[in-house]
């Protein structure tokens, strides 16, 4: 069976609030005049890395390489292959890390020298290129300056600014924009089985992120989802939910975390909303505060573990630091 979800893209058509960028790529087909590597630029969860697997279908499918449809074919090896995860001309670097490693690039750059197994060249797919280590960052750029021939590279950033100047200007620039509520809508429909009004508040607090609008709907019920997370990471010792933490993969790490941030978030919101003028002016100035430190804390966090840092002391310096916020909170009471 097919190892992705049933619902992502196949097509340009398939994507929604991103007209932009599928323009651009639009055009670089077309025109015959592809780039040997691509920036996708913009913020998290706006679907970078899902245009990119996307993309990647156009440049291997044989039917668009012998120019006989402009629309992968789905039936063609090349596609056969890649919707059951197994094309070996396509890479998908850095998925479901924290970091692509100076390992991941050599192994990159050694798959990039051999010719093409099935399809006309190979795709690499490098995720969150901001947090490559400065060694595999370099590796990168030797092999954009002296690009392998029938290769593609598709790198994803959602901060372009911690990216070396030296890669970007390397690389074509395809823009992405935060998602609009009716595009967030319209794509969170398909993934869940909400009825349209939740879907709707969903996409609101998403910040044009579908990633942040499924955590939302994933999130516990409760008029705030946060206080059950809060209420779990306090029922342990630090030591013992670091310990478990820690052993996650930083797929499951960075979910907990991105979980537990945009749970904060809405609190937030629906605190500020719910409140009138007087609340907000003294009476309820102290939860504010309360959900407003925690945000902070589980911030760092993440930060922490993109620079690297041991899973372990981040995860404990977090519930240490939640727990602490919560006494504060219990003695304001």
């Amino acid at each position: 069976m097919p190892d992705q979800n049933l619902r992502e893209p196949l097509r340009f058509g398939d994507i929604v609030g991103q007209e932009l960028a599928i323009a651009v790529l639009r055009a670089s087909l077309t025109s015959g005049r592809l780039a040997h590597a691509y920036m996708f630029r913009g913020p998290s969860g706006c679907g970078k890395a899902t245009t990119g697997r996307v993309f990647a279908r156009y440049l291997l499918c044989s039917e668009v390489s012998e120019g006989k449809s402009q629309e992968p074919c789905g039936q063609c090896p090349s596609c056969v292959r890649f919707s059951y995860g197994t094309h070996p001309d396509f890479f998908d670097v850095g998925k479901g890390q924290r970091t692509i490693k100076i390992e991941d690039s050599h192994q990159m750059i050694e798959d990039s020298m051999k010719k093409p197994f099935l399809a006309s060249r190979k795709v690499f797919l490098l995720r969150d290129v901001e947090n490559m280590t400065r060694e595999a960052s370099n590796a990168l750029l030797k092999a954009l300056e002296e690009p392998p021939p029938s290769t593609c590279f598709v790198l994803t950033s959602s901060n372009p600014a911690a990216v070396p100047d030296t890669v970007i200007s390397r690389c074509q620039a395809v823009p992405f924009r935060p998602l609009p509520v009716k595009a967030l809508v319209h794509i969170i429909s398909g993934l869940r089985d909400v009825t349209p009004g939740v879907a709707l508040e969903a996409a609101r607090f998403a910040a044009g992120s579908v990633e942040k609008a499924l955590l939302l709907l994933d999130a516990q019920d409760g008029a705030c989802g946060s206080h059950t997370l809060l209420e779990e990471a306090l029922g342990e010792s630090p030591i013992v939910q670091a310990e478990r933490y820690s052993h996650m993969d930083a797929e499951g790490q960075r979910q907990f975390l991105d979980s537990l941030g945009v749970d904060l978030e809405k609190c937030l919101e629906l605190s500020l909303e719910s409140q009138s003028e007087e609340t907000k002016k003294g009476a309820n100035e102290g939860n504010f505060r309360f959900y407003r430190d925690c945000l902070l804390s589980v911030m760092k966090a993440k930060r922490r573990l993109e620079r690297n840092v041991s899973p372990f002391l981040t995860f404990a310096g977090l519930f240490f630091e939640l727990r602490q916020l919560s006494s504060q909170e219990k003695r304001s009471e």
